[in-house]
Protein backbone atom coordinates (compact mmCIF):
# COMPACT_ATOMS: atom_id res chain seq x y z
CA UNK A 1 0.00 0.00 0.00
CA UNK A 2 1.37 3.39 -0.96
CA UNK A 3 1.43 5.77 2.00
CA UNK A 4 2.69 9.29 2.64
CA UNK A 5 4.21 10.39 5.95
CA UNK A 6 5.23 13.70 7.49
CA UNK A 7 8.56 13.42 9.32
CA UNK A 8 9.26 15.63 12.33
CA UNK A 9 12.50 16.03 14.29
CA UNK A 10 12.43 17.07 17.93
CA UNK A 11 14.41 19.78 19.68
CA UNK A 12 15.06 17.98 22.97
CA UNK A 13 16.22 19.48 26.24
CA UNK A 14 17.70 17.41 29.03
CA UNK A 15 17.90 18.11 32.76
CA UNK A 16 18.01 16.11 36.00
CA UNK A 17 14.35 15.09 35.46
CA UNK A 18 15.01 13.55 32.05
CA UNK A 19 14.19 14.64 28.52
CA UNK A 20 11.75 17.34 27.45
CA UNK A 21 10.58 17.96 23.87
CA UNK A 22 10.94 21.72 23.49
CA UNK A 23 9.79 21.93 19.87
CA UNK A 24 9.33 19.89 16.70
CA UNK A 25 10.37 20.72 13.17
CA UNK A 26 8.91 19.38 9.93
CA UNK A 27 11.84 17.79 8.11
CA UNK A 28 10.07 16.46 5.03
CA UNK A 29 7.37 14.19 3.66
CA UNK A 30 8.16 10.70 2.45
CA UNK A 31 6.26 8.09 0.44
CA UNK A 32 6.49 4.47 1.57
CA UNK A 33 5.10 1.36 -0.07
CA UNK A 34 4.14 -0.84 2.91
CA UNK A 35 3.46 -4.57 2.93
CA UNK A 36 0.48 -5.95 4.86
CA UNK A 37 1.04 -7.61 8.24
CA UNK A 38 -1.57 -10.05 9.54
CA UNK A 39 -2.18 -10.06 13.30
CA UNK A 40 -4.00 -12.76 15.32
CA UNK A 41 -3.96 -15.00 12.25
CA UNK A 42 -6.61 -17.73 12.10
CA UNK A 43 -8.59 -16.30 15.02
CA UNK A 44 -11.83 -14.33 15.27
CA UNK A 45 -9.70 -11.24 15.99
CA UNK A 46 -7.60 -11.49 12.81
CA UNK A 47 -6.84 -8.18 11.14
CA UNK A 48 -4.42 -6.74 8.62
CA UNK A 49 -2.39 -3.61 9.18
CA UNK A 50 0.42 -1.81 7.41
CA UNK A 51 3.35 -1.02 9.67
CA UNK A 52 6.71 0.56 8.94
CA UNK A 53 9.53 -1.96 9.46
CA UNK A 54 12.08 -1.04 12.14
CA UNK A 55 14.88 -1.09 9.57
CA UNK A 56 13.21 1.72 7.60
CA UNK A 57 12.59 3.78 10.76
CA UNK A 58 16.26 3.37 11.72
CA UNK A 59 17.37 4.62 8.31
CA UNK A 60 15.01 7.63 8.37
CA UNK A 61 16.08 8.71 11.88
CA UNK A 62 19.70 7.47 11.72
CA UNK A 63 19.30 5.23 14.78
CA UNK A 64 20.91 1.87 15.54
CA UNK A 65 18.26 -0.84 15.64
CA UNK A 66 19.39 -1.79 19.18
CA UNK A 67 18.50 1.74 20.35
CA UNK A 68 15.18 2.11 18.48
CA UNK A 69 12.04 2.36 20.59
CA UNK A 70 8.72 3.23 18.97
CA UNK A 71 5.30 4.07 20.33
CA UNK A 72 2.09 4.71 18.45
CA UNK A 73 -0.25 2.97 16.08
CA UNK A 74 -0.62 2.41 12.35
CA UNK A 75 -0.79 6.13 11.48
CA UNK A 76 1.49 7.68 14.14
CA UNK A 77 4.97 6.76 15.34
CA UNK A 78 6.94 8.43 18.10
CA UNK A 79 10.60 7.55 17.72
CA UNK A 80 13.04 7.26 20.63
CA UNK A 81 16.76 6.59 20.62
CA UNK A 82 17.03 4.66 23.85
CA UNK A 83 15.08 6.77 26.33
CA UNK A 84 15.48 10.07 24.39
CA UNK A 85 12.63 11.16 22.10
CA UNK A 86 14.00 12.23 18.72
CA UNK A 87 11.04 12.57 16.35
CA UNK A 88 7.73 11.39 15.00
CA UNK A 89 6.03 10.31 11.80
CA UNK A 90 2.39 11.02 10.99
CA UNK A 91 0.55 9.35 8.13
CA UNK A 92 -0.92 12.08 5.93
CA UNK A 93 -2.33 9.86 3.19
CA UNK A 94 -4.76 7.69 5.20
CA UNK A 95 -6.84 8.00 8.37
CA UNK A 96 -6.29 4.32 9.15
CA UNK A 97 -4.09 1.60 7.75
Amino acid sequence: MKTKWAIYDYDVWCNEDGFYVNNRFHRSDIELDLDPTIFNENTDQEFTSYIIPDEILCKIFDVDIEELITEGDDTYYEINEGCMPIGEMICISHESL
